[in-house]
């Protein structure tokens, strides 16, 4: 995908809804986008007189009735000239009226994430707020959603340009001393300046350790359901679901491969993976269900693993201890003893929960450990700033290159380190700008928007 400044000042149409809905919309943006609406729709000079009002209408050839609106430049989501047209929904309508717009020859097909490329091109959306615009399409949960909320409103780019005009005042102290140290009466009190770099330092630092949330929102976290045949995973998937996802009966080995689903558990967003029960056997079918389990468990972030206080238990606590003892480092496992409504378990694993299935006793608690462990302190809802895996990199390169610079300050009260502590500044100015798209590189924009949708 490649975006220049000659297909920049073309103009675009795209369908920007997802097919099969009751209603669909078909936007055109472009300096050519109003021309294409005269072209195409009678009533196109009442749609222009009265911009963000719907007019009813149809095509220049008929057909069914659609609502028609302007929204002319500088005041649209593009900062374009830009029309759209709602009508009822399904594939072929909506393809016939784009097909419409592109016969014009005055339009050609938007590329993915283009009309919010050309937002922020235009300055309507800084780099933060465009990428928000994919996470709030792509939420799994309620938090997730929310956290895209905030960045689309602007949280992260006030915190960033803070810092950013607090370095940039660091920076025109450093350079007028160098380049203009006559000109300067007043001593400079560098004391002063480390303990603002020292600040902005910390706020750095804050905002980085947000992303492990941001992974979360973005990626969430991927659960193993493991254990023994016929201790209740496909019953505690069902549960997670509200549905019958998985095939529960009491014949152990009932469940002969993984079977995966996506859920939201307490506001996060979760790939549950009910995994084939763990024995030894002689069946090849029932062989190849163990190995794709054991393959899930070494994928998963979080394993909850069931035991039956009515079977062996001794071999139960057996296997779940050589497991715990072999768990990869960052996973982590969570025992449970299901069935304590038919047998209360033994007082081995200390840590164990006491849960049953069948009649919810004991899941809430599940929960509330499945929670603790993946935010590791209370978490009621989505922070102000959670940023992404992008986001951290270039903070992670701020950070680095700002670490030192109280110290520079300090000692350029007793010597000359002016020009180290510019050339950090400097680097700190460009990692952060291009977090909000001020000094990206394109290569990074086209990587940004190419996973976005069409329409979008």
């Amino acid at each position: 995908m490649r975006h220049n400044a000659q297909s920049a000042i073309q103009t675009i149409a795209a369908i920007c809804t997802g097919t099969g809905g009751a209603i669909s919309i078909i936007r055109v943006s472009g300096p050519s986008a109003f021309e294409v609406l005269r072209e195409i729709f009678p009533s196109a000079e009442s749609v222009l007189k009265n911009p963000r009002t719907m007019v009813l209408g149809k095509l220049r050839d008929g057909g069914e009735p659609l609502l028609v609106v302007a929204m002319p430049n500088p005041n649209s989501y593009t900062g374009e000239d830009v029309f759209e047209v709602q009508s009822h929904g399904g594939m072929m309508n909506s393809r016939y009226i784009l097909q419409k717009i592109l016969g014009t020859q005055k339009v050609r097909q938007a590329e993915p994430g283009e009309f919010t490329l050309r937002a922020f091109i235009n300055g309507k959306l800084d780099l933060t707020q465009a990428e928000a615009v994919a996470d709030l399409i792509q939420s799994q949960s309620e938090m997730a959603r929310q956290s895209a909320e905030h960045q689309l409103s602007g949280a992260l780019r006030a915190r960033i340009q803070s810092l950013r005009d607090l370095y940039y005042g660091l920076l025109a102290e450093c350079e007028s001393q160098l380049d203009f140290p006559e000109d300067v009466p007043d001593a400079v009190d560098y004391t002063q300046l480390a303990l603002q770099s020292e600040s902005a330092f910390h706020e750095l630092k804050t905002i980085y350790d947000t992303r492990r949330e941001g992974r979360i929102f973005r990626d969430g976290i991927r659960v193993a359901l493991a254990g023994a045949p016929n201790v209740g995973k496909s019953s505690l998937l069902n549960r997670f679901l509200g549905y019958d996802r998985a095939i529960v009966s009491n014949i152990p080995g009932t469940t002969r491969d993984t079977v995966e689903d996506v859920a939201q558990i307490r506001g996060i967003p979760v790939c549950l993976t009910d995994t084939a029960g763990i024995r030894l056997t002689d069946d090849p079918i029932e062989k190849m269900g163990v190995a794709r389990s054991e393959s899930s468990i070494q994928l998963s972030q979080i394993i909850f693993w069931l035991l039956d206080p009515t079977d062996d238990t001794s071999v139960s606590v057996a296997e779940f201890q050589a497991r715990q003892a072999a768990c990869p480092a960052g996973v982590q496992m969570i025992p449970c003893w299901n069935k304590c409504d038919v047998q209360s378990p033994p007082e081995t694993l200390p840590d164990a929960l006491r849960i049953s299935v069948k009649t919810g006793e004991g899941v809430d608690a599940l929960l509330d450990r499945f929670e603790a462990c993946v935010w590791q302190f209370k978490h009621t809802e989505a922070p102000e700033v959670a940023v992404s895996e992008r986001h951290a990199e270039e903070l992670r390169c701020a950070i680095e290159a700002a670490e030192s610079i109280p110290s520079l300050f300090r000692q350029a009260a007793h010597g000359d380190f002016l020009e180290l502590a510019a050339t950090q500044l400097h680097r700190v100015l460009d990692a952060l700008g291009n977090i909000t798209g001020e000094t990206v590189d394109p290569d990074i924009l086209n990587s940004i928007f190419s996973r976005f949708c069409i329409g979008k």
